[in-house]
């Protein structure tokens, strides 16, 4: 009697803990595998004549096994895999395998790839990611089949069964992954052959990727992607005017708006190459047919750009290169690559982004694009100033939460006009704080003054993840934040905002970008400098210990709906325009008066004004709110014209959603 092999009694384990058995019948083991391909079908465009198989050998478009082609096989629930070995059927498309005392039971499913690959074993999770890679395909003799190790096959849920066959059997019907490319090459002149690349005007070919077999129809997932795919010709020698046919493996990707060229490199360093008519959506299983008559030696290698050194402001930027390339090439960021990233791929333009500079000093980057060809290289420099000494430091307000107070108006966010802007989606508060920093402002309040901010809209409404998104946008671009909480003397009390107040210190006031003002990290309180020295020290030692002015932070406070007489803290907003009693912190807003029955939109020459005015600050000019329609003090891109608050638009402005903004980035940068 066979004894129970190990990965039967894997999968009886397995099958033991399944809610229900998948068949009546009692568990037995199977040991004959019978193993399918199914055939390439000719794409009906390129018209394929001839095609090739997994395994080696070119029988039309048939595909067929060769002797000693191995297959990976997983329990279809996960486990260690097995390895089983073709052993009859060679050079046909059904072939027996043989797992060398193995055997699979009739109570389970299973799942297989081919080819093989030994580093698969020993983990129960990796039927779900099986490696597969198109890089290092070869050829080493003219129209021969050669990439039958990148022809990656899959099939799933197969299960074995004595219903058949009294002696049991269990068939894998594999189907192709991948496509296959057949390209007729005509040559110009005689050559020794180094390397044919397939050459595509975007990054979409996979280099790489993963198979997930717990999928009923599986497909590669790329991993890694690249403009080229190539295949190692290792010297073969041509005749001039001969045609010579090379295959080659491709992820299943639509192509169909790109654009391809075909480049062989010679032993003498020679490219022949030629541009293609035609574009395509590579699918799996099927067979492509690319003819072409080379080129004869191309023109001198050309990598310029049209601006080799860029100048910029202080705030958010973005560069584009225009490059000129008769060839590929790479892009490194050889210094400033902290400050400055690379944000598209695109061959002829690609682009850069540049964080806020809230140093002392001016920096320098420097981009590297080095001909993959070639020696040739091109250097690009950015340089970002430092802000001026005797500027002030911009502030603006941002109000994560009431959106429901937009009443018609609308602000631009991603190149949408959004009614209600969201905090939670990471890619709409990327866009708005992009936005803010492009136009000088270095830091940014976050408003947080209601208390359910704090507790019942923490986890509910997600103001956890609202303020954890802007700590994270402020620290990919560089811009400062720190936090703005409610009125000490109202309800919930000045021991509740003690409470929030460590809170603060605790989990955001110590993060790299959080804004800090003589030595300790920031905090604004929502009331007027008069009331908040009252309410501390009325307050008892207690209630007090993250409140008081310099033990734990620095305090600023504001104007609400009254006049005040202004305190050394005061002038970070939150009405009409005001200052501290030295006149060190500045607040103007588009938006007169202070109580809100007064409240009325400015036209753009006092607001030119008052940008003026508040720019004379010694160290601070707070800039309204970016989006506070609440209070009404925005300066937003945004579309009032069809606002339903008479404070949100001037009867000069209404119709011009940049003016406040525009004017604050040319008083900010001088643009």
């Amino acid at each position: 009697m066979l004894k129970l092999s190990a990965f039967a009694a894997l999968m009886a384990l397995a099958v033991a803990c399944s809610t229900a058995p998948e068949f009546s019948e009692s568990p037995k083991e199977v040991f004959q595998i019978n193993c399918t391909i199914e055939d390439f079908e000719a794409d009906a465009a390129t018209k394929v004549v001839t095609a090739a198989s997994g395994s080696g050998l070119v029988t039309g478009v048939t595909s067929v096994w060769s002797e000693g082609d191995q297959i990976g096989v997983f329990p279809s629930k996960g486990g260690d895999q097995v390895s089983f070995t073709a052993e009859n059927g060679a050079g046909t498309g059904t072939c027996t395998f043989n797992g060398h005392g193995w055997g699979l039971i009739t109570s389970a499913r299973y799942s297989a790839y081919y080819p093989y690959n030994a580093a698969n074993y020993g983990d129960a999770d990796a039927y779900k990611g099986i490696g597969v890679s198109y890089a290092g395909q070869s050829q080493s003799a003219k129209n021969t089949f050669g990439v039958g190790a990148f022809d990656y096959l899959a099939c799933t849920n197969a299960v074995p069964s004595f219903a058949n066959d009294p002696s049991g059997t269990c068939t894998f019907s594999f189907k192709h992954l991948g496509a296959l490319l057949i390209f007729d090459v005509k040559f110009p002149q005689a050559a020794d052959l180094i390397r044919l690349d397939f050459i595509c005007s975007g990054s979409l070919f996979t280099t790489a990727g993963t198979v997930d077999l717990s999928q009923d129809n599986p497909v590669i997932t790329p991993t890694a992607q690249s403009n080229t795919l190539s295949l190692d010709l290792g010297g073969m020698s041509v005749a001039a005017n001969e045609t010579v046919r090379f295959y080659m493996m491709a992820g299943a990707a639509n192509l169909i708006d790109e654009s391809f060229s075909i480049k062989v490199t010679t032993s003498t360093g020679l490219e022949l190459s030629k541009a293609l008519d035609s574009s395509y959506n590579l699918k799996a299983g099927k067979a492509y047919s690319i003819g072409v008559q080379l080129d004869g030696p191309q023109p001198a290698e050309v990598l310029t750009v049209a601006q080799d050194s860029y100048s910029l402001k202080y705030a958010f930027n973005t560069v584009t290169l225009d490059v000129t390339s008769s060839k590929n090439y790479t892009i490194s960021i050889t210094s400033g690559s902290d400050w400055v990233k690379q944000i598209s791929l695109s061959r002829y333009h690609p682009s850069f982004e540049v964080n806020v500079n809230n140093t002392t000093s001016s920096r320098t980057a420097t981009i590297l694009l080095q001909s993959t060809a070639s020696d040739l290289t091109k250097t690009v420099t950015i340089t970002q100033s430092c802000p001026p000494a005797n500027v002030p430091i911009p502030v603006s307000h941002i109000m994560p939460c009431c959106r429901w107070n937009n009443y018609g108006t609308t602000f631009l966010v991603n190149n949408i006009w959004n009614s209600y802007h969201d905090y939670n989606d990471l890619i709409q508060c990327r866009s708005i704080l992009k936005t803010i920093a492009a136009a000088g402002i270095r830091v940014v309040s976050v408003d947080f003054t209601n208390q359910a901010q704090w507790d019942s809209q923490w986890e509910s409404d997600n103001f956890k993840g609202r303020l954890n998104n802007i700590a994270q946008v402020c620290g990919e671009i560089g811009l400062e934040w720190f936090l703005f909480i409610g009125n000490l003397s109202v309800s919930p009390g000045i021991s509740y905002w003690n409470g929030i107040a460590e809170r603060i210190w605790n989990s955001y006031a110590q993060l790299d970008h959080y804004h800090y003002k003589d030595g300790k990290p920031m905090l604004l309180i929502f009331m007027p400098g008069t009331s908040y020295n009252s309410a501390i020290s009325s307050a008892s030692a207690a209630n007090k210990t993250y409140l008081k002015n310099g033990d734990k932070f620095t305090i600023g406070t504001c104007q609400v709906n009254s006049a005040i007489t202004p305190k050394l803290t005061d002038g970070w907003g939150y009405r009409n325009q005001s200052q501290s009693s030295d006149g060190a912190v500045r607040f103007v807003c588009p938006n007169s008066g202070v109580p809100p029955q007064d409240w009325a939109r400015i036209n753009a020459t006092s607001w030119n004004s008052r940008l003026d005015w508040g720019l004379q600050a010694s160290r601070y000019v707070v800039i309204g709110s970016y989006d506070d329609t609440c209070d009404a003090i925005f300066w937003g891109i945004a579309d009032v014209s069809a606002s339903t608050t008479e404070c949100h638009k001037h009867s000069e402005t209404a119709n011009d959603p940049y003016i406040y903004y525009n004017l604050v980035k040319t008083k900010l940068l001088g643009e």
